[in-house]
C-alpha cells in the first residue's frame, strides 16, 4: 500500500505529458495547415493578378534608337508641294516626328490632301518600331497647321475650293459668347481635318494690350484677360472634340510686344509678379482646363532671367514658370525655330540644343532639321543631355500620339 501514492503519482505524471504531447502535435498542425493555406491564396491572387501588361508607349520606347528619339521632337517644314525622291530621302534621315504645312505647300484640294496622306505614310514608315515579336509599329504622325482665323489661315490658299473664311479672333471675343468660340474650333477642326491634318496652332491666347503691337493685333480675343481666356479655353474644346489637338500660344504672352519676332527679338521688361497679373492669367487658365500643347515665344524677359535669353531657348521661362511655377505636365513646343529672332543671333545647332535644355519636348521647323537632330544626338553622346531628358520629352510625346492620333484618318 506504500506504493500506491508512487503510482498514482507516476500514473498523473504520464497523463499531464501527453497531454502536453497532443497539444504541442496539434499547434504544429495548426501552424502547418495556416502557412499552407497562405500559400494557397498566394498562388490564387498570382493567377488571378498576373503582372500588368507594359504601356504600349513605354514598350515603343525602350524599342526606340537614340536618333529615332530625337527625331519624334523635330517638325519638319520644307518646300515641296508632291512627294519627291529628295522629300522622302530628306523624311527617312531626319525620322521626324510631324509635319507642318505652309501657304508655299498648298496646291489645289486633291492636290493638298495628296501631300499630307504621302506625308504621313513615309513618316510613319521612316520612324517605324519593330518589338521583339516582330511587330512593326508605326508611330502616327503630327500633322500640322496654322489655322486661327483671320490673317492667319493657311488653307485659304487652297486654290479651287478653299475653305469658309473665318474671322479674326477680336471678333469672336467681341461676341462675348462663349459658344461662338467654341463653334469656331468645330469649324477650325473640320477645315483641318478635310485635307488630313490633326493639329491645329490655335488659339492664340495672348492679350492685345499694346496697340503698338504688329505681330498679334486682331488675332487676339480682346485686351482683357477674362475674355482672352474664356473664349481661347472654348476654341480649344471646340477644336478637341472634333478630334484636333489645339496649341495654344505664344507663352507667356505676346501681346504687349511691338517688334514681331519673326524679324528680330521683341523685349518685355515686366517682372514675374507683372506677368501673373495679366499675360499668364489665360495660360494658367489653359492649364486648369487640361491644356495639352503650350507654345512659347521668342521674346525676352530680361527682368525675370537677368538677361536677353528668348523665352523659347530659356530654363527659367520653360521649366522654372511654365512647368514648376504653374504646374504645367503638357507637351511644350517652340515657335519656329527658323525665325528671325533666333537666328540672328544663334547658330542653328546651339539653338536645338539650348531648346531642349530649356525643356522644350518639340521643336518646332529648325531652319535645318538633320542639323538640330545631329546636334542633339552630339549632346547626348558627350553629356550635355542626359538621355533620361529626351526620354522625358519623348515619352510625352508618344502618350498623346497614341491615345489622340491613333484613330485618325
Amino acid at each position: 500500500m506504500k506504493k500506491l501514492p508512487i503510482i498514482i503519482s507516476t500514473l498523473c505524471l504520464l497523463i499531464i505529458g501527453c497531454f502536453i504531447c497532443f497539444q504541442i502535435i496539434a499547434t504544429i498542425n495548426r501552424n502547418t495547415d495556416t502557412s499552407l493555406s497562405s500559400e494557397d491564396e498566394s498562388m490564387t491572387d498570382t493567377e488571378s493578378n498576373p503582372t500588368p501588361t507594359k504601356q504600349p508607349y513605354l514598350e515603343i520606347l525602350e524599342h526606340m534608337t537614340l536618333e529615332q528619339k530625337i527625331g519624334q521632337m523635330l517638325i519638319i517644314r520644307n518646300s515641296y508641294t508632291t512627294m519627291t525622291p529628295e522629300y522622302e530621302a530628306e523624311i527617312a534621315a531626319i525620322q521626324p516626328g510631324g509635319y507642318i504645312i505652309f501657304d508655299e505647300n498648298i496646291t489645289t484640294l486633291a492636290g493638298t490632301r495628296q501631300l499630307i496622306a504621302d506625308t504621313r505614310e513615309t513618316i510613319e514608315t521612316a520612324s517605324s518600331i519593330t518589338l521583339e515579336d516582330g511587330t512593326i509599329v508605326k508611330i502616327p504622325a503630327i500633322l500640322s497647321v496654322d489655322q486661327e482665323g483671320g490673317s492667319v489661315q493657311r488653307l485659304q490658299s487652297i486654290s479651287d475650293y478653299p475653305p469658309e473664311y473665318i474671322a479674326p479672333m477680336q471678333e469672336i471675343g467681341a461676341s462675348n459668347s462663349a459658344e461662338t468660340a467654341y463653334e469656331t474650333g468645330l469649324l477650325l477642326a473640320e477645315q483641318c481635318k478635310n485635307v488630313g491634318l490633326n493639329l491645329d496652332y490655335a488659339p492664340v491666347a495672348d492679350i492685345y494690350s499694346n496697340p503698338q503691337n504688329t505681330v498679334i493685333g486682331n488675332r487676339a480675343f480682346g485686351t482683357d484677360r477674362e475674355t482672352v481666356a474664356t473664349m481661347s479655353i472654348a476654341l480649344a474644346q471646340g477644336l478637341a472634340d472634333a478630334n484636333v489637338i489645339p496649341v495654344f500660344k505664344h507663352f507667356p504672352g505676346h501681346g504687349d510686344t511691338i517688334a514681331d519676332s519673326h524679324e528680330t527679338l521683341p523685349i518685355v521688361l515686366k517682372t514675374l509678379d507683372e506677368l501673373e497679373q495679366n499675360e499668364l492669367y489665360p495660360f494658367r487658365k489653359a492649364i486648369d482646363s487640361g491644356a495639352e500643347i503650350i507654345m512659347v515665344a521668342h521674346i525676352a524677359l530680361p527682368s525675370i532671367t537677368g538677361d536677353y535669353t528668348p523665352a523659347s531657348l530659356s530654363p527659367t521661362i520653360i521649366t522654372d514658370i511654365l512647368k514648376e511655377h504653374l504646374n504645367y505636365n503638357g507637351i511644350v513646343i517652340t515657335d519656329g525655330l527658323d525665325m528671325n529672332a533666333l537666328t540672328d543671333n544663334y547658330l542653328n545647332a546651339d539653338i536645338a540644343t539650348k531648346a531642349v535644355l530649356a525643356g522644350a519636348d518639340l521643336l518646332l521647323t529648325p531652319a535645318s532639321p538633320l542639323e538640330a537632330k545631329n546636334a542633339i544626338l552630339s549632346a547626348v553622346e558627350l553629356g550635355t543631355i542626359t538621355e533620361t531628358r529626351i526620354d522625358e520629352s519623348v515619352t510625352k510625346i508618344l502618350k498623346l500620339k497614341l491615345s489622340r492620333l491613333n484613330n485618325t484618318p
